[in-house]
């Protein structure tokens, strides 16, 4: 009989178990020691999974997390919900390292810790690191094991020693792996065959019947691009037609009725982009239509932007959404797998590459609802009906450009969701949307080619941006440099001063010196934000709104109207 050596706590929400929970578990059972994957949705309960299948292991148990959150989270787990004892539970990231038991020792700690070269390593490093490539482990847990499979991390886990090895994943994937002649199960044994085989897939649907996610409804919107933009997507090059079949003035018209329409049903909600672009973009535009309350969730800063995004940062704007303070998120690619976010609504996939992985990741932030533990006593039938009686609702749209890669990207996120049985798929129409929104009220941008002509100038001229970017930042930088020397050299005369008389009056100048530092900082800024917005379109973007043959006003409304009638090179001629 399979039966834990340790246990969850009496009173533990982990003990009552859901049917995909019990399915997984009679999976590890009847794998009979075998190494595998585990692979289950977002919300599916993998984690408690995990705990139970290290619990019954033995008493070397070595857990593997992507990042010190995850981490964190699980120690407090085991310290809340089971029978181990504290000093069982050990700890090692870069910031928190716990004495190593040799005898009795579960080991929650990164991937990152154990993985690339041994010589940069500290002796007490390398003693842990010591210890856990010698030890046979009982059992090894590889959560969120798509990570695994990396250059820097695979060969460092198949150099473990351990009776049993156990991968816990939503998403069985590995983009530089991928190929489109495979099928899903020929990725997966392709990707992770190395480790072992899938010994339980269950699916979203599955566990949405559970009441462990949302019930997700799906539609899609194709759209045109305007005859302009249809133009100007024919003559761009590179990553331009991207940008182009992204930000149409069509598909943000359509962002923002369907943002209106559920923000009168005061719903929130998430628009996923792949371009940091895309996001800055979408954030001005959503700001300008329903005020402050849209936060951009990313890993770095678009040309022409001051801010950058900390995984610190991010999570604060998460709380902040998750507390009703924000309308709704923005959010790149990087960041979509970060986000707990049970009060979301709704989800738009404006400007996605289709990727299964990041498809997965980003249903999985949509599919949170609110969690309902257990009573005690409560039977695993009465905890599933007020589950299914408190289970959010939920819709995912997707947004196509027709005639784009848009379309592509969207036939592989349909795969993904076929594959976890939401192949059903509502057709709406931009139309129907427009006049939804129109009824609550929603004033809809880009009415005018004005408008739209003043998008397209600002999509065109990102390419250009990283240039000047580079030149305004040196700018700034080099109207720094006096007053950061001035600053130094007071700070050494006041280090110097023999009398408190002296000291005091060097703090004063120092105090003064910064004063100035910050106002010439704050000046240069000005100047780097004037440059950036002033920065100049490239030859190929001048030519398309040539092509388009704007009338006088259109052009002016632009701030187009000397660079359009400009003559090319053709036009001249041999004398210039």
């Amino acid at each position: 009989m399979w039966k834990p050596s340790f246990n969850f706590k009496e009173h533990s929400p982990f003990k009552v178990k859901s049917e995909p929970q019990e399915r997984m578990i009679r999976a590890i059972k009847d794998a009979n020691g075998k190494s595998g994957l585990i692979v289950a949705p977002c919300g599916s309960g993998k984690s408690a999974v995990l705990l139970e299948a290290a619990m019954e292991a033995g008493t070397m148990v070595l857990i593997f997390c992507y990042e010190s959150q995850g981490v964190k989270q699980i120690a407090k787990d085991l310290r809340e919900h089971t029978t181990l004892m504290d000093a069982q539970i050990c700890l090692f990231t870069g910031k928190h390292k716990k004495k190593l038991n040799s005898r009795f020792c579960y080991l929650v700690t990164t991937y990152g810790m154990f993985a690339g070269p041994e010589a940069r390593r500290n002796a007490a490093s390398r003693d842990v690191r010591d210890f856990v490539f010698n030890t046979e482990w009982d059992l090894v847990c590889c959560d969120e094991a798509h990570h695994m499979g990396a250059d820097t991390y695979q060969p460092m886990i198949e150099k473990l020693k351990a009776k049993r090895k156990l991968g816990f994943t939503a998403t069985p994937y590995r983009s530089e792996l991928f190929s489109a002649t495979q099928d899903r199960d020929a990725h997966v044994d392709n990707a992770f065959g190395w480790f072992g085989p899938v010994l339980v897939r269950i699916s979203w649907r599955e566990v949405e019947a559970a009441g462990l996610i949302a019930k997700i409804g799906r539609a899609r919107l194709d759209v045109e691009l305007t005859a302009e933009f249809r133009t100007a997507y024919e003559m761009a090059m590179g990553s331009q037609k991207r940008y182009i079949a992204a930000l149409n003035p069509v598909k943000l018209s359509a962002l923002v009725a369907v943002c209106a329409i559920h923000g009168a049903m005061n719903h929130g909600g998430i628009v996923f982009v792949t371009h940091l672009v895309t996001a800055t973009v979408v954030q001005r535009l959503l700001q300008r239509c329903f005020g402050e309350g849209w936060e951009v969730l990313s890993g770095g800063s678009a040309h022409g932007e001051e801010a950058t995004h900390t995984a610190d940062q991010n999570a604060a704007i998460v709380d902040r959404f998750n507390d009703g303070q924000l309308k709704g998120l923005i959010c790149t690619n990087v960041a979509a797998g970060a986000m707990d976010i049970p009060e979301c609504a709704f989800a738009v996939d404006l400007d996605t590459d289709g990727g299964r992985a990041n498809t997965e990741q980003r249903h999985g932030r949509v599919a949170r609802t609110p969690r309902v533990h257990p009573k005690p006593d409560e039977s695993a039938a009465e905890l599933l009906a007020r589950r299914l009686d408190k289970q959010k609702e939920a819709w995912y749209y997707d947004f196509v450009t027709r005639g784009t890669e848009d379309e592509a990207a969207a036939a592989r996120r349909h795969q993904f969701f076929v594959a976890e049985g939401y192949g059903e798929e509502i057709a709406i129409t931009t139309e129907g949307l427009l006049s939804d929104a129109q009824a609550c009220d929603a004033t809809l941008p880009y009415v005018s080619l004005g408008e739209q002509m003043v998008l397209l100038k600002e999509v065109l001229r990102y390419n250009a941006l990283k240039g000047v970017c580079v030149e305004a930042n040196a700018a700034v930088a080099k109207a720094k440099v006096p007053h950061s020397g001035e600053v130094r050299r007071l700070e050494e005369k006041h280090a110097r001063a023999t009398n408190a008389l002296m000291r005091t009056k060097m703090l004063q100048e120092i105090g003064k010196a910064k004063k100035q530092q910050q106002l010439a900082t704050a000046q240069a800024k000005v100047v780097r934000r004037q440059t950036i917005d002033d920065a100049p379109l490239n030859k190929n973007s001048y030519d398309i709104f040539r092509a388009l043959r704007l009338s006088i006003h259109v052009l002016e409304e632009a701030d187009m109207l000397d660079a359009a009638f400009a003559p090319s090179d053709d036009e001249r001629g041999d004398d210039e």
